[in-house]
């Protein structure tokens, strides 16, 4: 799990690893990301970028109470939202958020 302490950098090693942990039991079958909108701020040295991820993947963990089942493939859609700033010329992510409130974002069983 990663732990992240007040004023600590994240890195992209510590992205990956997070990824490896929330994906152990997903293979990914397809993705998309669609950039809905850039706002670029502060002088082209900060922005915040809005997108969507879409994806199809196989559970292959154990059976949940929830409806999830070894085999099962599942689409779902999530908005992003990334702040970043312009650092000797290269663009950090600072924080971001993602939301699967609205209606796409809701996982649909492709099989049975």
């Amino acid at each position: 799990m990663m732990v992240i302490k007040k004023d600590q950098l994240i890195t992209k090693q510590d992205i990956a690893d997070f990824w490896d942990v929330m994906k152990k039991e997903e293979e990914c079958l397809e993705m998309k990301i669609t950039p809905t909108a850039i706002e670029i701020l502060d002088g082209g040295n900060s922005a915040i970028a809005h997108y969507t991820h879409t994806e199809s993947f196989r559970y292959n963990g154990e059976d949940k109470e929830d409806g999830r089942k070894k085999g099962s493939v599942f689409k779902g859609t999530l908005r992003w939202s990334d702040f970043m700033v312009k650092e000797n010329d290269k663009w950090l992510v600072l924080g971001g958020h993602r939301d699967m409130t609205f209606p796409e974002g809701n996982l649909v069983q492709l099989n049975e």
